[in-house]
């Protein structure tokens, strides 16, 4: 880690590595893996976010995410839109910042959780507080699994689901699963 203050803005603002997000809906997860693997030809490529059966983000580095875009639209997705975000989130390019943003969450005074809490890095339940601190490193360079997330809740028996916030976007989405 470095000597300056590590919070999570400046920790996120230091990442260096340029690099960006794509949406794409209305392609299955098998296809738009293949697409993938094309365009990480012209470089690094992930499936970020595994949002619902035929919504996925990509994360990589520009050139390859055009070219995704270019071979989603060619294979009939319903739209493709390159996310105004300044980095490539849940990607390997953003491995350079890992040590600092362990130290974020090292500093965290989190309690061991009084019910079992579902990661979004392995949709499995945890309780252990050292669980949840590696999942939380590790969500910077791993792919957030809501879809396995849901189908996990759906397997417990889980009906209901609150989101919190305005967006309305994670509970539109847990419908669609």
């Amino acid at each position: 880690a470095t000597a300056r203050a590590c919070t999570p803005t400046t920790v996120m603002a230091s990442a260096s590595t340029a690099g960006g997000m794509l949406a794409v809906m209305g392609l299955d997860e098998a296809r738009v893996s293949a697409l993938r693997e094309l365009a990480a030809e012209d470089g690094v490529l992930v499936l970020a976010l595994h949002n619902g059966p035929t919504q996925f983000v990509l994360s990589g580095c520009h050139r390859a995410l055009k070219r995704f875009k270019v071979l989603a639209d060619a294979s009939g997705a319903k739209e493709c839109v390159l996310l105004d975000v300044s980095h490539a989130f849940h990607s390997p390019l953003m491995g350079a910042i890992v040590d600092d943003w362990r130290s974020v969450v090292d500093g965290l005074d989190l309690a061991r959780p009084r019910y079992p809490m579902l990661l979004n890095t392995t949709a499995r339940t945890v309780v252990g507080v050292d669980c949840i601190r590696r999942s939380l490193i590790a969500q910077i360079t791993t792919p957030v699994l809501w879809t396995h997330c849901v189908r996990a809740l759906v397997g417990m028996g889980i009906t209901d689901l609150i989101e919190v916030g305005d967006s309305k976007v994670v509970g539109a989405l847990a419908r669609r699963i």
